[in-house]
């Protein structure tokens, strides 16, 4: 399975690093990182676990350059979600699945409506995942998926892709309510991110 990284900041670059160790084949979008991961690589930090470094990467800076995928991680903000339309066409070809790594509402909904005919899924992601340098991630968080399917789906292809992430060393989980699963995850970050704020962190 060819697999793409669309958005490749904190998270892009941390589950699609996870995904290439484990031996998946894996092309990442880069803009400002480009020319650091091309020549130093990606290095994840982690609390708890092993750290490490994949080098080399297959960066590119168009999505021209890298071809169809049949999974296509899509990790950008929520609020720059527009590009999208420019960005993945280049990706597609029948059978392609896309996978929204997104915090926010609605953004598989929007991805529905944009590319009409393509399975569509959710990833909810537990972490604390930060980008401390150009091609350089620390995690210090667990870093869990809840995996679920746009509009209902198929249960096989949702555990394919959670074995996937498993093989990787990222728990992730099926979810039979996508929509349910991002409000309790909107309903833990109210909170969370105000004592965060109140703390100075």
């Amino acid at each position: 399975m060819k697999i793409g990284v669309v958005g490749a900041g904190a998270v892009g670059a941390y589950y699609g690093a996870r995904l290439a160790r484990a031996g998946s084949e894996v092309v990442f979008l880069l803009r400002s990182d480009w020319e650091a991961v091309l020549r130093r690589g990606i290095w994840i930090e982690e609390r708890g676990k092993e750290s490490f470094h994949l080098y080399p990467v297959r960066g590119f800076r168009r999505t021209e350059e890298m071809g169809p995928c049949d999974l296509i991680i899509v990790a950008l903000k929520t609020t720059a979600r527009e590009a999208l339309r420019e960005l993945l066409p280049p990706l597609l070809k029948t059978g392609t699945i896309l996978l929204a790594l997104q915090n926010g509402l609605g953004n598989e909904e929007w991805m529905a409506e944009a590319f009409p005919g393509y399975r569509i899924l959710g990833g909810i992601v537990f972490g604390c995942l930060t980008r401390i340098a150009p091609g350089r991630v620390e995690n210090t968080g667990f870093g869990k998926i809840e995996l679920g399917a746009h509009e209902g789906g198929s249960e096989a292809l949702l555990r394919e892709i959670a074995l996937l992430f498993e093989r990787a060393g990222v728990p992730c989980t099926v979810v039979e309510n996508l929509e349910a699963a991002r409000w309790r995850k909107l309903a833990w970050n109210i909170p969370f991110n105000g004592v965060s704020v109140a703390a100075g962190g």
